[in-house]
């Protein structure tokens, strides 16, 4: 799934299944490890079994011999006392083997079965931190966007002041080309800064620039008079051109020290 608009396109976290996919190699071995003990638990049982088989056959030969030594062995095999046997220990020792089987292949495939459970949980917390991360690239590249439309907005704005044939700056300003729209960004750029002292020095530096012939500062002082006028930036435009640093001195005074035609303030 993806985001897709204005903004870049954002790939957004893994499926959970390819997460767990993912995370295979890191769960394998303890997986493998419980199959192997599922796997061995039959000739586990079986070699057991045998065991008791053996038992089995040991009873009934120490049953025969004891018939013998009672003189009574040589009538035939004491069947009865080999079915008791069977019956009584043989047959009970068998089925607590299987049972014993059973109950470890349980427990095992339990074991196994919390590793798959494990494994899902560690894969659904990757996934939502994957989305959180992609959440806060979207938001970022919203803001970004959202930025950039108020910039071209502005310099819209400004082209609309500056290019209605009723100036003459366009014309004047016409060889910055793409710089107009540099300066514009970097005035809006101190603007938002609201900080009458930062102004107040930047505007002190674009002034002295502008009044020894840069066009691109006379440019920038000509939106600085713009904004001083029709745009909600008047007051603190008017805080930085009176301010005074702590310890004296005058305010700044605009375009006075070498004053030109496109410098109004």
């Amino acid at each position: 799934m993806w985001y897709q608009g204005r903004c870049r396109s954002i790939q957004l976290a893994q499926s959970l299944s390819d997460i767990v996919s993912s995370l295979d190699a890191a769960y394998a071995p303890s997986r493998q490890l419980i199959q192997q003990q599922v796997d061995a638990l039959p000739a586990a049982a079986d070699a057991q079994i045998q065991g008791l088989q053996g038992q089995q056959s040991q009873a009934f030969n120490d049953i025969t011999n004891g018939a013998r030594d009672r003189g009574i062995g040589f009538s035939g095999i004491p069947l009865s006392e080999q079915a008791k046997y069977t019956a009584g220990t043989f047959l009970p020792a068998v089925a607590n083997v299987r049972a014993s089987q059973n109950s470890q292949k349980t427990s095992l495939l339990d074991a196994l079965n919390n590793i798959g459970i494990d494994q899902q949980k560690t894969a659904l917390g990757v996934q939502q931190q994957q989305e959180q991360q992609d959440f806060q690239r979207e938001q970022a590249d919203r803001a970004a966007q959202a930025a950039r439309d108020a910039a071209a907005a502005s310099a819209s704005q400004l082209g609309s002041l500056f290019g209605g044939g009723q100036q003459t700056a366009p014309d004047a300003y016409a060889s910055l080309g793409s710089q107009k729209q540099n300066a514009a960004n970097a005035i809006v750029s101190l603007l938002k800064t609201n900080d009458p002292a930062l102004i107040n020095n930047t505007l002190t530096a674009i002034t002295k620039s502008a009044n020894n012939g840069n066009l691109y500062d006379k440019y920038k002082l000509d939106l600085i008079n713009m904004y001083k006028s029709q745009s909600g930036y008047g007051p603190l435009l008017q805080k930085a051109l009176s301010y005074m640093p702590t310890g004296g001195g005058g305010g700044l005074s605009v375009g006075v020290a070498q004053p030109t035609q496109r410098i109004t303030f």
